[in-house]
Parts: C-alpha cells; sequence; structure tokens
C-alpha cells in the first residue's frame, strides 16, 4: 500500500501535466476575457466559463465590503446608553419614525416613538412570509425573517407604510400591516415622494445595452453591461405600478461622465451605488420643480439632476468621502451627509461632516464636523437639518438617533436597546416635527397592536 501511494512519477508526465494546466489557465482566461468582451460566440460554454471566472469577485467583495445583513449583523453590544437620555430642549410632540430590529419577533419592525412621551404609540409588523410568496424568483431574493429589514419606510398620510429591505422588492402595507402590494424586483436604499405623489427608488436595473458604444462607436469591442451593476431611479406611481425607470449610468455617460464609470470598474462592478435620491418640489433661481440631487456613494459624487431635459445640471466630487443623503435647504444650498470613510481603509479622519455646496459661488463648505458629538457613519448614515436649527442624525450600524444644536452638542440620544446589553441596528429611520405630523397624517390610528 505504502508503495502505492509513494510510487515515483516520470518527469515528463509532470512536465506535460504543467503544460497542459498553463495552457488550460490561459484558454480559461481568454474564454472568459472573449465573452465579456460582448462577442456573440460560443453560446451557453462561454457564458457558464464567464460566470466561473467571476466566483473569486464574490469573494473579493465579502472581505471588502461585508456580506449580506444577517442576524448577528442586526445585534449590537453596546452598554453606553439605555433608551432615551435626554438634554436640556423643550420638546413639543415631536417624533422619531424607527425601523430597526426586534428581537422578540425575531425581524425588523417600524415604530412610531413619541419623544415627549418616550414610548412608543404605533408599530408596523410586516408579514415576511406572505410578501415572500409573492415574489416569483426565489432564487433571486428570499427574504427571511433575521434578515428581513424595513429599509427607510415612507409614512403616508393615512399611516400605511411603503419600504423595501435592501436588494429586494418594494413593499406597502396599510397603518394595520396588512399588505397592499409588492413589486417582485431589486429596489434598495432611500424611499421619497416626489410632488406628483410618486415615490422615487433606486432600483437595480437587468440592462444588456452596451453604453459605451454611445461614446466609441460600434467598434467598441467593451460590454460594460457584461460587468456593471446599472443603478437607476424607479418611479412608482402609489398604486404600486413602475412608472418609468431612468439609468443613472446611461445619463452620467450622456452628460459626459462616462470615463468616471469606467475608471471604477476595475476595483468593484458597483461603481454607482446610488443611495439617495431627493427629490425638488419648489421652483427658484436655482432649482426647478421635478429636478432630483442625488446621492452616488462609488463615485464620492452628488448630482443636480433635471429629467425634463435629462440634464445633469451640476455634479461635485467630494470633498466628502463615500456620502448618504443629500437634501435641499432653498436658496440653492444643499446639505450633504458625508460619511468620510473609505469601505477599503475604514476611518478617514474618525468622524462624520455634514456638508454644504452653494450653488451660487459653486463652492463648499464644511457646514458641521461630528468630532466633539462623536459621530462616525463608516456605513449608511442620514441627515436632517430642522427649521429650528436642530439637526437630526442616524447613526445606523451603532443603532442611535441624535438630534444636536448648531454647536454639534447634544439635545438628546436614542438608542434601540432590545436586550440589557444589545442594540438593534437601525434601517434609515426619520424624525418629525408636531406640525409635520399634524400636516402629514390625516386619519387616526386604528389598529390596536
Amino acid at each position: 500500500m505504502e508503495k502505492f501511494l509513494f510510487k515515483k512519477i516520470s518527469v515528463w508526465i509532470v512536465i506535460i501535466l504543467i503544460i497542459f494546466m498553463i495552457f488550460f489557465s490561459l484558454l480559461f482566461a481568454w474564454a472568459a476575457q472573449y465573452y465579456s468582451s460582448g462577442k456573440s460566440r460560443g453560446g451557453p460554454v462561454l457564458e457558464a466559463i464567464h460566470k466561473i471566472s467571476n466566483i473569486p469577485h464574490y469573494f473579493i467583495e465579502v472581505i471588502y465590503k461585508g456580506i449580506a445583513p444577517s442576524m448577528n449583523d442586526q445585534i449590537v453590544k453596546f452598554k453606553k446608553f439605555k433608551g432615551l437620555k435626554k438634554f436640556d430642549h423643550n420638546f413639543n410632540k415631536n417624533f422619531f419614525l424607527i425601523s430597526a430590529y426586534d428581537k422578540k419577533y425575531g425581524s425588523s419592525l417600524t415604530y412610531l416613538f413619541d419623544i415627549k412621551q418616550n414610548k412608543i404609540v404605533h408599530f408596523w409588523k410586516p408579514d415576511v412570509e406572505k410578501i415572500n410568496k409573492q415574489l416569483k424568483d426565489k432564487t433571486k431574493y428570499i427574504w427571511v425573517r433575521e434578515d428581513f429589514e424595513m429599509l427607510h419606510p415612507y409614512l403616508n398620510n393615512d399611516y400605511s407604510l411603503v419600504f423595501t429591505s435592501g436588494e429586494g422588492p418594494l413593499v406597502k402595507i396599510d397603518q394595520c400591516s396588512n399588505i397592499e402590494w409588492v413589486i417582485d424586483s431589486t429596489f434598495h436604499h432611500s424611499i421619497e415622494k416626489d410632488s406628483s405623489n410618486n415615490y422615487l427608488v433606486p432600483i437595480v436595473l437587468k440592462s444588456k445595452e452596451n453604453y459605451f458604444k454611445k461614446i466609441y462607436g460600434e467598434d467598441t469591442i467593451f460590454n460594460l453591461s457584461q460587468n456593471l451593476r446599472d443603478d437607476a431611479i424607479a418611479v412608482v406611481s402609489p398604486d404600486g405600478k413602475i412608472l418609468k425607470t431612468i439609468s443613472i449610468t446611461e445619463t452620467l455617460i450622456n452628460n459626459g461622465y462616462g470615463s468616471n464609470i469606467l475608471n471604477l470598474l476595475s476595483r468593484t462592478d458597483n461603481v454607482i451605488h446610488l443611495n439617495d435620491i431627493e427629490p425638488i418640489k419648489e421652483n427658484d433661481e436655482y432649482v426647478k420643480e421635478g429636478d432630483m440631487a442625488i446621492s452616488l456613494r462609488s463615485l464620492s459624487a452628488v448630482a443636480l439632476y433635471r429629467p425634463s431635459l435629462n440634464k445633469i445640471i451640476w455634479l461635485k466630487i467630494g470633498p466628502w468621502s463615500e456620502q448618504h443623503d443629500v437634501d435641499y435647504l432653498g436658496g440653492g444650498i444643499f446639505s450633504i451627509f458625508g460619511n468620510d470613510s473609505n469601505l477599503r481603509l475604514g476611518k478617514l479622519r474618525g468622524y462624520s461632516t455634514i456638508y454644504q455646496y452653494d450653488m451660487k459661488n459653486n463652492k463648499v463648505n464644511e457646514f458641521l464636523k461630528l468630532k466633539e458629538s462623536n459621530i462616525f457613519a463608516n456605513k449608511q448614515g442620514l441627515h436632517k437639518i430642522n427649521k429650528d436649527g436642530s439637526i437630526f442624525i442616524e447613526q445606523s450600524e451603532k443603532g442611535i438617533l441624535h438630534l444636536i444644536d448648531k454647536d454639534s452638542k447634544h439635545i438628546l440620544k436614542y438608542v434601540h436597546s432590545i436586550d440589557k446589553n444589545e442594540i438593534g441596528s437601525l434601517h434609515w429611520s426619520r424624525y418629525f416635527s408636531d406640525n409635520e405630523i399634524k400636516s402629514k397624517t390625516k386619519k387616526k390610528l386604528n389598529c390596536k397592536n
């Protein structure tokens, strides 16, 4: 037996095997590259080789970006705060709309939290299993209760909610958590309403178009659609119909920013990462109703897009880094929540920063450094500058909602405690003043949950 296991192999056989392996590796690499270049020959065989060649890419993505949210990602050890910590401030009947993991239910819920009373006055608990049954392609995205997030729920006037779970369908439930409609597609990140009462939501398109032929002509052999995640703006009607989609890739290329996309493709296929669409609902000398301010994380870019002309009015890259959330403050001024992080390198300065871009003079200033308030959002996060001068910030991964003043001093902190020493991560919450709630919600809550 030992003689058989350690039997000598002729040198010429080893050499032949090495030559064969080198030749096969070169042939495999050529086939994958040939398919990626957009050539049509080879059919299913080359397509299968191309998919196999992408396997290392997914492992690299896991290492650099982390895997999709799981139950362990939604529970964080945290002992510094408990519940709501109040500071000197005169609160009216203000509210948080909190989307967070609930340990007892084993999934994410949305809570309407009355700040003055320091208690939850209503919550929504969607039936994840029923939502899953309405998905046609079960291999594409399957929610399990532990992984489910109610991402950036939008509160309608009748207390119904519209939400996604990141890379999944868009869902609407009524105030009693009954499902009204489900759109089976790949939605993600922010949800806002425009002045026509339609929802604006990022979506991933399954485009087969080689966008770069529009730049380099029909002789282009590089097929961008084989490698690129094509983020787009979805305009969704109140009754759950996709009215149109606007490809960010195509829009950037048509407006002269195609090279920005191409330069990033060597690092990632997620070169856009549309994470916020802010609808403009007013007309002034700087913006028009129907415009959209958009945040493109991977490009560290913020832009003002005018759909009526299919034109990018302006696009700014930095000084923020991998930002989330852009808001229009009026008078040509936009505020941007700069994460000031890098998914590969981590912290750049150790804290996040709120920036302001002024269209009047094309200048950016650091409106508020969040060093003193010790706020750093490596990923996700959002902000809102309120009319009373206070600033709302969600530190998503740490499960903290902050309300601070213009000097970065705390007015209050809310920590979503789910256990004695644990908090649940937050999934893009909202802050409403008393007047906003009164103007927004026309009906009374009738569900006893």
